[in-house]
C-alpha cells in the first residue's frame, strides 16, 4: 500500500507541474548582437538592423514557440545543449521539474487577457524577458503588470548599461525602468529601479534569510554570483513593503536598499523577480555566430543554475493566501497653498504593513484648484478648495486631504493710492521694485528662498510720501523660484520672482 501512495503522489505532483507554464520572451531583441537569450531556435534567418527584427534581414536565432525535440522526450541525463539557444539549460531544467516551456516568437504579441491570443499570458505561470532591447509599449506595460497583480510571476533580467544591441540606443536597464516608471497603473510597483552603471563582481555577500527558497530552494543553497559587466539596483520599501534584496554588492550592507544584484518582491497576487546580468543565464551553447560564455555552471562554481531555477520555481508555486488590506492613511491631513507655491508631498501608509496588495490610486476631486500625480505629489493650480484622496485597490479603502488654494494678497489690497510695480520679472541680473505711498508708512521688503529662509533684507525702516524704487540681485544666487514679502503699517504683500540666466 506504501508503494500505491508513493507512486499516487508522484503522479500526482507531475500532473499538477505539467499544467504551469513557463513563457520565454524572444519580441524584445533578446537574440539581437552577441546575445542568443532563447531556449531553442530551429532557424537563424533574422537580424537586428536598428530596432526590431527583420525577417530574413541576418542569420540570428529565430526561436519557434515549441522547442524541439519535444519536452517529453527530455530525461534526467538530458544536456543543456540538447536544445539550441544561449537559455537552452534553463528550459530543460525546467522541463525535468515538470513543467512545460514555450517561446513568446518575435512576432508574437504580449497580452493579457485577450482570448483572441494563443499566447496571452493569462495561459502562463511565469514570464521570463532577459535582456529586452526594446521598449515595452503602453499596451504590453499594462498587460504585464495586470499578469503580475492577478498572480503570475515575473522574471527580469538585466544588463550594464550601455548594452544596447540593436542599435536603437536604448538599453536593458533604461528599458526596465521606463516600464517601472512609465506606466499608467502605478509608479514602480515592484519597488525595483535599476542602476545605470557597469560593473564586474563576483560577491558572496547574501543575505541572511534561512528560510528564503531563492537562497535556499529545490535546486540547494546559493552562496555567490558572478556578474560579467552587469548592473546593480535600489530598492524603494516606501511604495513596496516587500521588496528585498537576496545578493548584494561585495561591501555593502545586505539588510540595505542599495548594491542589489538579485531582489525579489510580491506585487499584487503575483510576484517578481529581478537580475542585473544576463550573463548568469548563458549557457554558452547556442547561435555558433554569437559569442556566448558557460555563465550558468562553470561562473559562480554552479551557483547560478541554482539561483535561477529556485527563483523561477518560487514565482511559479501560488502564493500563500493573501493578506488584505485593513486601511490607509495620509499625511498631511491637510495643506494650505498661496497660487504659484511649489507642490507638495503626500505619503499614504497601508496596513497591515505586509498586505499583498500595496496598490493605490490618487484623485482630486477639483483638478481646477489643485492636482495630484500618481505618486501623491500635490500641485495648486488656482484658488479654491479640494480634497485629494488616496484609494486601495483591495477593499477600497480611502483617506483624504483638505487642500485650501488662496490668491496672493494683491498690491492694490494694501491701499488703492499705493502701487507697487517689480520688472523684470523673470529675471536674470537684477530686478526693480518701485511703489508710491499716500503717506509716510513703515516699510519693510525681504525675499525668502523657496524653504522659506529669510536671504535678503532691502528695506526696513520708515518712508516718506511719494515714489520709491529697491533693486534686488545677487551673482551668488542660484537658478529657481524666490518669494518676496513686503509689509507697508499693517498690511502684506507677497509673490514670486524668477530668475534665470
Amino acid at each position: 500500500m506504501k508503494k500505491v501512495i508513493i507512486i499516487f503522489l508522484i503522479l500526482f505532483n507531475t500532473v499538477i507541474h505539467a499544467q504551469i507554464k513557463i513563457l520565454f520572451d524572444a519580441t524584445k531583441a533578446e537574440a539581437a548582437g552577441n546575445a542568443d537569450w532563447v531556449i531553442d531556435a530551429d532557424a537563424h534567418n533574422i537580424g537586428y538592423s536598428s530596432g526590431p527584427a527583420v525577417l530574413g534581414g541576418g542569420n540570428e536565432s529565430n526561436p519557434q514557440r515549441i522547442p524541439t525535440p519535444l519536452q517529453s522526450t527530455i530525461t534526467s541525463s538530458t544536456v543543456g545543449t540538447y536544445w539550441q539557444g544561449g537559455l537552452s539549460s534553463w528550459g530543460i531544467d525546467l522541463v525535468k521539474k515538470s513543467y512545460v516551456v514555450e517561446t513568446l516568437p518575435y512576432n508574437g504579441s504580449i497580452t493579457y487577457n485577450n482570448t483572441s491570443n494563443q499566447q496571452d499570458l493569462s495561459n502562463y505561470k511565469v514570464f521570463i524577458v532577459c535582456e529586452p532591447n526594446i521598449l515595452f509599449t503602453v499596451a504590453e506595460k499594462i498587460a504585464i503588470l495586470q499578469f503580475v497583480q492577478n498572480g503570475g510571476g515575473l522574471f527580469m533580467i538585466s544588463d550594464h548599461i550601455t548594452s544596447d544591441r540593436n542599435n536603437d540606443n536604448w538599453d536593458s536597464p533604461l528599458i526596465w525602468n521606463d516600464l517601472l516608471n512609465n506606466n499608467s497603473i502605478q509608479a514602480n510597483p515592484f519597488g525595483i529601479i535599476f542602476d545605470t552603471v557597469d560593473f564586474s563582481q563576483t560577491s558572496t555577500n547574501v543575505a541572511n534569510l534561512p528560510t528564503d527558497t531563492l537562497l535556499h530552494g529545490p535546486m540547494g543553497n546559493v552562496t555567490s554570483v558572478m556578474w560579467s559587466n552587469g548592473t546593480s539596483m535600489k530598492l524603494n520599501t516606501t511604495v513596496n513593503p516587500t521588496v528585498k534584496g537576496i545578493v548584494y554588492k561585495t561591501g555593502s550592507s545586505n539588510t540595505g536598499t542599495t548594491n542589489v544584484m538579485v531582489a525579489r518582491a510580491n506585487y499584487g497576487a503575483g510576484k517578481v523577480v529581478a537580475i542585473g546580468d544576463s550573463s548568469p543565464c548563458d549557457d554558452g551553447s547556442g547561435d555558433t555566430g554569437d559569442v556566448l560564455y558557460d555563465g550558468w555552471i562553470a561562473d559562480a562554481s554552479g551557483n547560478h543554475e541554482r539561483l535561477i531555477i529556485n527563483a523561477t520555481i518560487w514565482l511559479a508555486n501560488s502564493p500563500s493566501t493573501p493578506t488584505s488590506v485593513a486601511s490607509v492613511s495620509i499625511l498631511p491631513t491637510a495643506l494650505s497653498f498661496t497660487v504659484g507655491d511649489p507642490a507638495s508631498q503626500l505619503t499614504a501608509t497601508i496596513l497591515p504593513s505586509n498586505a499583498t496588495n500595496q496598490t493605490k490610486t490618487w484623485s482630486s476631486d477639483n483638478l481646477g484648484v489643485a492636482s495630484v500625480s500618481t505618486t501623491g505629489l500635490v500641485t495648486p493650480v488656482a484658488a479654491g478648495n479640494c480634497v485629494i484622496t488616496v484609494t486601495t485597490q483591495d477593499g477600497s479603502h480611502t483617506a483624504n486631504c483638505s487642500v485650501t488654494v488662496t490668491n496672493a494678497v494683491g498690491v492694490n489690497e494694501i491701499s488703492k493710492s499705493e502701487t507697487v510695480k517689480i520688472f523684470p520679472n523673470p529675471f536674470t541680473d537684477k530686478t526693480t521694485f518701485v511703489y508710491n505711498l499716500n503717506e509716510s508708512k513703515h516699510i519693510r521688503l525681504s525675499i525668502y528662498d523657496i524653504t522659506g529662509r529669510e536671504i535678503k533684507v532691502l528695506c526696513d525702516d520708515k518712508q516718506e510720501k511719494g515714489e520709491h524704487s529697491l533693486s534686488f540681485g545677487d551673482r551668488n544666487l542660484t537658478i529657481g523660484i524666490y518669494y518676496y514679502r513686503i509689509s507697508v503699517g499693517d498690511k502684506n504683500f507677497t509673490g514670486k520672482l524668477v530668475l534665470t540666466k
